[in-house]
């Protein structure tokens, strides 16, 4: 049976709480050691990191597998993370004083366990022909995370899913209306935007046609640190976003028409602005 998005994010975050757990005792025994404190510390947190993402990765590949059983597509593990990564959230993190150090490097340890399961599951759908993703995100997620979780089994890269581009697809207003009331799937209505083009702004009629941009600018970081989002492979069928995840295509809604706009920045504002958070 295939493990639901809910278990996946609890298994991953106690392999996230343990990766933590040892953190704090590698900030301890560096603390205790008649040692440079950064030095030792750079050096010694890819040891304590590494074998948490890497048992994240490989229940991520596992999951996949799982996820589709009369398949016979054998899932890849994601390479390990950058050594030079680990080494910069480190001097990131002490870039701050005492328990904030702490803090921080906690948060970007967490990450970056998710960050091995994500990975994995992006690498495998951008591998198997046919196969879409969702990010979906927990109950309390921010802003930003429920925003890019409505889109729903949009995303064919990661490219398409996390950064603005002119060759990724949207489901606009309406098209996510004809869905919620089942009048079109997410395949049907992603061929019709796939299909639809539109004249570049300022050109002349008869010149060449491009589809347009869904705004002018990425939208930022992939995941950030404390986010719990996961990305889920949607192999075949129907893919159906979570229940607490019905209310924020109202608020999506709602954004769009405060911002009076298309452009996915000024609607994550607007959106902030609703949750009470600053712009």
């Amino acid at each position: 049976m295939a493990v639901s998005a809910p278990e996946r994010r609890s298994l991953l975050s106690e392999l996230a709480r343990l990766a933590v757990v040892d953190l704090a005792a590698l900030w301890r025994r560096a603390s205790a050691l008649d040692v440079e404190f950064p030095v030792y510390l750079a050096a010694a947190y890819p040891e304590v990191t590494e074998p948490y993402v890497a048992a994240a990765a490989m229940l991520s590949a596992t999951w996949f597998e799982e996820s589709d059983p009369e398949s016979s597509y054998v899932a890849e593990v994601s390479p390990p993370l950058p050594r030079a990564r680990l080494n910069s959230t480190v001097q990131w993190a002490l870039g701050a004083d005492g328990e904030k150090a702490l803090d921080r490097l906690s948060g970007s340890t967490q990450r970056a366990v998710f960050d091995g399961a994500r990975e994995t599951t992006m690498l495998n759908v951008d591998l198997e022909p046919g196969t879409r993703w969702a990010r979906e995100a927990r109950p309390n997620a921010c802003a930003f995370c429920r925003m890019m979780s409505t889109r729903g089994a949009v995303y064919r890269t990661e490219r398409d899913a996390l950064r603005v581009s002119g060759r990724s697809v949207d489901l606009s207003i309406s098209d996510r209306r004809m869905r919620a009331s089942g009048l079109a799937s997410t395949d049907e209505l992603l061929a019709r935007r796939m299909g639809q083009t539109t004249y570049v702004r300022g050109k002349r009629k008869g010149q060449a046609k491009t589809r347009s941009q869904r705004g002018k600018q990425a939208l930022g970081e992939k995941y950030h640190d404390d986010c719990y989002c996961i990305a889920v492979e949607v192999r075949s069928g129907y893919y159906e976003p979570p229940e607490y995840a019905m209310e924020w295509e109202n608020e999506y809604e709602k954004a769009v028409q405060l911002s009076d706009s298309g452009d996915p920045k000024k609607i994550l504002a607007e959106w902030r602005a609703l949750d009470g958070v600053s712009r």
